[in-house]
């Protein structure tokens, strides 16, 4: 009897928190697609012209790292 009881706590016990766990992922699939789109698309544009703006500070000379050690 006390083997059963044991058991029946550990069950109830550990009931909320698997519970927890399975509902977690569930709240994923209902998120909205557009409001993804819009908010990967703002943030998009901007990184576009900062990489624009970093490709033209960059030197025309090609890079030579062995150019000390010849």
């Amino acid at each position: 009897m006390r083997r059963l009881s044991t058991a029946l706590w550990i069950a109830l016990a550990t009931t909320p928190g698997l519970l927890a766990l399975m509902a977690q992922p569930v709240s994923a699939q209902f998120k909205s697609i557009s409001d993804e789109k819009a908010k990967a698309a703002a943030p998009k544009k901007q990184d576009d012209g900062q990489y624009k703006a970093a490709i033209e500070r960059l030197p025309d000379k090609k890079f030579d790292p062995w150019a000390n050690l010849r």
